[in-house]
């Protein structure tokens, strides 16, 4: 019962991470701290960070809630005490650079090269690695055809979703506030022959996103030509918004590819259960580190064992 009794003191707890990180901390080991923002992110670096690590380094993990909370956390700790390639900081991109935001730039805090980390997670040679380990097919002339006809669609969705994008980037220009939780993409893009964006988005957008405030669409319009003018879709795409779109497509072909199928034959399904909730945590051990994210840990942690 006592075990129990501190285990749920533990959860109530609302000690500060930045309080814990001092807790933990000790100038005599060399132990790797990482703060970082949404509960998605350890599942995505921990994989590339424990592989830096001896038998007595320990990894500390403090989830910041988001980006801002993991700047202040930088802000906190006096540099000239603490060593910086032992506490290392990871933030998703967003919008920084379109909105020219300022953020400190240093040795120690990571910031993805896409608009955040599940946008690594949606390419070609994913959704080729899921239909031969996740599906179990395993006649390469199926897996090509069928991660074509993703790539097209899912071209055809940054498309589609621009003006989703540049509501989100007006709203925030303008620091007002938006939900995008609340956004249910099921209700604003259509799965038929190909992904098509349904009518009347200005206002499902507006309720969707909880806001009582009225964008005006010109200055959206604004936004929907700037964007379109950036050559990677990444850039701007906001990553659980691919993410969404790879779980769509994914899961609506063991309906499709057992159509067809013969009396007898086996069914195609998915052997793993793909949400967005387990997306992160199934697809990212499936991942080479990103190039940025190698040189960014070679050069915080490849000494420091």
């Amino acid at each position: 019962m006592e075990f129990l009794e501190y285990l749920k003191n533990a959860a109530k707890s609302s000690t500060s991470v930045y309080t814990k990180f001092l807790q933990q901390y000790k100038f005599r080991d060399n132990d790797i701290h990482i703060f970082y923002e949404g509960k998605d992110d350890p599942s995505f670096y921990s994989n590339y960070v424990e592989r830096y690590k001896n038998k007595r380094q320990r990894i500390y993990y403090y989830r910041a809630q988001n980006k801002k909370g993991v700047y202040y956390n930088y802000s906190q700790v006096d540099w000239s005490q603490y060593k910086k390639n032992r506490v290392l900081f990871f933030v998703d991109k967003d919008f920084r650079d379109i909105l020219n935001e300022v953020y400190p730039i240093e040795s120690n805090i990571f910031e993805t090269k896409y608009y955040s980390i599940e946008n690594y997670l949606v390419t070609k040679s994913m959704f080729a690695r899921c239909l031969r380990e996740l599906l179990s097919i395993d006649e390469d002339k199926i897996i090509n055809k069928i991660t074509r006809e993703f790539i097209i669609q899912l071209n055809n969705f940054h498309k589609e979703i621009m003006p989703v994008i540049a509501l989100i980037l007006y709203f925030r220009e303008n620091n007002l506030n938006a939900n995008l939780n609340q956004i249910d993409l099921s209700k604003v893009f259509d799965f038929k022959e190909k992904v098509k964006r349904k009518k009347n988005i200005k206002e499902f957008l507006e309720k969707s996103m909880d806001t009582p405030n009225e964008a005006p669409w010109k200055d959206v319009l604004k936004h929907i030509r700037t964007i379109d003018g950036i050559n990677n879709s990444k850039f701007y795409v906001r990553g659980k918004f691919e993410m969404w779109f790879f779980i769509k497509f994914l899961n609506s072909l063991p309906e499709i590819l057992n159509s067809d199928r013969k009396k007898g034959e086996p069914k195609i399904k998915l052997n793993v259960n793909i949400s967005e909730s387990t997306f992160v945590q199934i697809l990212a051990p499936r991942l080479r580190i990103p190039t940025e994210l190698k040189l960014f840990l070679d050069s915080n942690l490849k000494n420091s064992a």
